[in-house]
């Protein structure tokens, strides 16, 4: 999914844990700040459902209330998906189930253990 929105392919390349864009290579946040960021993101990022969401992702993650959420995989990937409807946390449900199944499928998830090079062997 491409972004024209400068404020959000920003905050994409940063929640990737790298501090460059990755269309101009400018520097977008400080390095040193990207762990603090996640962490919040990791512990607060999904309101009252973050705990459970990290369980289930292991993905630090930002929801909105216009439906949207960006997570991210740290030094693997960020991701956003946008679909309202909300659940009774303020949290897309849509774009909860489409960031698990292709962080899932990308093996996004670092709490994960790989078996044989596969993930999701151990559920």
């Amino acid at each position: 999914m491409r972004y024209p929105n400068t404020r959000k392919s920003n905050l994409c390349c940063m929640k990737s844990a790298t501090p460059f864009r990755s269309n101009s290579g400018k520097k977008v946040i400080s390095s040193g700040h990207i762990a603090e960021v996640l962490a919040v993101m990791a512990t607060a990022g999904l309101y009252d459902d973050s705990g459970q969401w990290l369980y289930k992702t292991g993905l630090p993650a930002k929801s909105g209330v216009g439906g949207g959420i960006l997570a991210v995989s740290p030094g693997k990937f960020g991701i956003a998906a946008i679909s309202p409807p909300l659940d009774a946390a303020g949290n897309s449900v849509r774009a909860q189930k489409a960031i698990a199944d292709i962080s899932n499928a990308l093996c996004g998830n670092p709490y994960e253990p790989l078996v044989d090079g596969v993930c999701g062997v151990a559920k």
